[in-house]
């Protein structure tokens, strides 16, 4: 593995250090968070400017990979250099970031109650009750007293939220990618665009390898090419889930947290059993969770001190975490619903030109891929592949149609976590059958399909069913946090303070997100997973419902609960397993690519086979669901590198792209029929079978 691959890493860490130090500098409090965030959005804007000017010009490289992102670092230690001689240290800024560093009072979160002083601040919605009156009835509701249990829980609850990343991460290192949706096209996309040395459409079988938003790809484009390996790779989502969790905590302390709401927050975003499966696969949901938290909280900032720089902070969080997967547009419109109403509020007229700005900025970031899109599919946003036989957007829209996919939505998180697999496939099929009763009294079948997705080769998806609890990244789901969410939300609306500070409306914007996405998407077995962003920004929320005196010990009871639970399963990933006969420490790393699918056998054997031949151009007819990256990590020629891989006889819109290349030596044929592999052996001479793979050759 390339040393080079350190650099986008080192770049991340430099510009929140550059970020970081200038505020401490300048003699503000030392926000290390709010750095972590900006710096992280910087980056993100790098890598896309990066990726897209290379790939302008057929110069995707790793030279100029290498090369850009040597002068990126080199910038940012000139600005530290520069940055720290301008200013003089005599005032003694504190240069430590600490865990949660607020101010003076941070420190002592022994003392501090869960709810802080900006509990009521209302970001200009309605009048400001004075700060002092706040403070007291906030711990005189809590029965604030002397003592260091409270400290020791917040230690405690740190320790276990370290805990759980530090074992996601290890994880992500000593596991390869092997989620289903990364082997068909999160990963072939990447290695597509390498060996073309951009990231332009190409012919292909798989049409998401194309037209799905390729924000997360980017990343792992540029982590594949510098380290020349797919080792890497897995970190990419786990570092949104440490993003994630540091954010959540910084937008508990904007809605009004003290210290240990905070950590509240931070626990309950770091236990969420789809977030801790994620973290250490290739998927994107959690990339696109850590944009989202940095929308959330760049709205917040601008919303209470609008300018240039938050308008600009909204629209690269915003850009980027479009440009990472679709549903952002879901979860993001609310929170720009409410940007605007408090840009109109306090600028009047000159909020347009606040609004063209981070349109600007998200138009920018997303134009490469929306025009190869529009050139391709004549839009910019594609919700059809050869996967479906229909849209992924419900075809019609109705009160009763949103109440059956609010409740088919919710039930994705209701299987009870415990027992045997028995009891809980006793429990699901229970819940099936209230929740067809349900859908009776609406008048609603539960597998409508105008609002239930459906699969071209199979009948899977096409029925509505409750999946039992598995801690699988594919549908897992999150029964206790969905109880904290709800508790949250009835406890916010009841509370006579929570009501009047941002909470409510930051609570009514979660809300408005998933109405949103139920409105618009249609239901789908695998939709827990697309729920993350919303139930890692509601953690802010649900840790300030547990602020009151009365729910105070509940709070520390629930994260305490949550941590146990964690680290109790997280290491029974079904994908990615610490323990038992296929541990991530025993098995070998080839057979893992495979560990949930029993063809494995049959691609080793047809790749052992393919390595002992002498083939520098291989074709490749796969179906819409095939895996394909375990080609291009397991096929190596002589010298130990990659044929040149191409999708050949496409038959959909892509197929036009296809250039005058080198016949393929031999043709790649995944789950063929007979008389298909004789049609696309027509003109090659030999055939061998290695179960569903077809190995198709021009013979001597």
């Amino acid at each position: 593995m390339s040393a080079a691959a350190v650099l986008p890493p080192v770049c991340l860490a430099l510009l929140v250090l550059c970020l970081g130090q200038a505020a401490c500098l300048s003699g503000r409090e030392c926000r290390w968070r709010e750095a972590m965030l900006a710096g992280a959005v910087v980056w993100g804007v790098l890598v896309v400017a990066f990726t897209e000017g290379l790939s302008l010009f057929g110069l995707l490289t790793w030279l100029w990979l290498v090369a850009l992102w040597s002068l990126a670092a080199a910038v940012a230690v000139g600005v530290l250099v520069v940055t720290r001689a301008s200013f003089s240290v005599g005032g003694g800024a504190d240069l430590s970031p600490g865990p949660f560093p607020e101010g003076k009072g941070s420190q002592r979160s022994d003392r501090q109650p869960l709810l802080g002083r900006e509990a009521v601040a209302t970001w200009g919605l309605t009048p400001r009750p004075p700060l002092h009156h706040v403070e007291r009835g906030s711990r005189a509701a809590m029965g604030e007293r002397p003592g260091r249990l409270p400290g020791r829980m917040v230690v405690l609850a740190i320790c276990g939220v370290v805990a759980v990343v530090v074992i996601a991460g290890v994880t992500a290192i000593v596991a390869p990618p092997n989620t289903y949706d990364s082997m068909t096209y999160h990963l072939p996309r990447v290695m597509h665009w390498i060996q073309n040395q951009s990231v332009g459409h190409y012919p292909t079988h798989i049409p998401r390898q194309l037209h799905f938003p390729p924000g997360a790809e980017f990343i792992l484009t540029h982590l594949q090419l510098l380290a020349g390996s797919d080792r890497l790779l897995n970190l990419v989502q786990w570092l949104g889930m440490v993003g994630s969790v540091v954010g959540v905590s910084l937008l508990a302390q904007r809605l009004g947290a003290a210290g240990p709401g905070q950590v509240v927050a931070s626990v309950v975003a770091a236990t969420l059993p789809m977030g801790m499966l994620q973290a250490s696969s290739t998927q994107n949901d959690y990339v696109v969770t850590f944009w989202l938290v940095c929308l959330a909280y760049f709205v917040l900032v601008a919303i209470r001190r609008p300018g240039w720089g938050g308008s600009a902070g909204v629209g690269a969080a915003l850009g980027l975490a479009v440009l990472t997967k679709a549903t952002a547009y879901l979860f993001a419109a609310p929170l720009l619903v409410w940007l605007l109403i408090g840009y109109g509020r306090a600028m009047r007229w000159r909020c347009s030109q606040h609004v063209l700005l981070i349109a600007g900025v998200v138009l920018a970031l997303n134009l490469g891929h929306w025009l190869r899109n529009t050139n391709l599919y004549g839009t910019p946003l594609v919700w059809q592949d050869g996967a479906s036989t229909s849209s992924y957007t419900n075809e019609v829209i109705g009160a009763g149609m949103l109440l059956s996919n609010v409740i088919r939505n919710a039930s994705l998180h209701a299987s009870a976590p415990g027992g045997s697999e028995q009891v809980r496939a006793q429990i699901g099929q229970q819940l099936a059958q209230w929740i067809d009763r349900a859908h009776a009294l609406i008048g609603i079948d539960a597998s409508d399909p105008r609002t239930t997705w459906q699969q071209a080769t199979t009948s899977e998806g096409q029925q509505f069913r409750v999946e039992p609890f598995h801690m699988h990244e594919d549908i897992a789901g999150n029964p206790l946090h969905l109880l904290l969410i709800l508790y949250a939300l009835v406890a916010i609306c009841a509370s006579g303070v929570l009501r009047r500070g941002p909470v409510l409306v930051y609570a009514g914007v979660l809300v408005a997100g998933f109405l949103l996405f139920c409105l618009v998407l249609k239901w789908q077995p695998w939709h827990s997973r697309l729920h993350l962003p919303l139930f890692v920004i509601w953690a802010p929320a649900v840790s300030i419902a547990l602020s009151p005196g009365w729910s105070r010990r509940i709070g520390y009871g629930a994260a305490t609960a949550l941590l146990v639970a964690a680290l109790v399963v997280i290491g029974y990933n079904e994908t990615r397993p610490l323990y038992g006969p296929r541990s991530i420490f025993s098995t070998e790393r080839a057979d893992q690519y495979f560990a949930t699918r029993p063809f494995g056998v049959d691609y080793r054997a047809a790749i052992g086979y393919l390595n002992s031949q002498t083939h520098g151009n291989i074709g490749l007819v796969l179906g819409t669901n095939a895996w394909e990256h375990p080609f291009w990590t397991l096929l190596k020629d002589e010298a130990g590198d990659n044929p040149r891989l191409e999708h050949v006889l496409v038959g959909n819109v892509s197929g036009r792209l296809a250039t005058q290349h080198q016949r393929p030596a031999a043709i790649i044929c995944v789950s063929c029929t007979a008389a298909k592999v004789e049609r696309v052996g027509s003109g090659f001479r030999e055939l061998r079978r290695f179960g569903i793979v077809s190995v198709i050759e021009q013979g001597g």
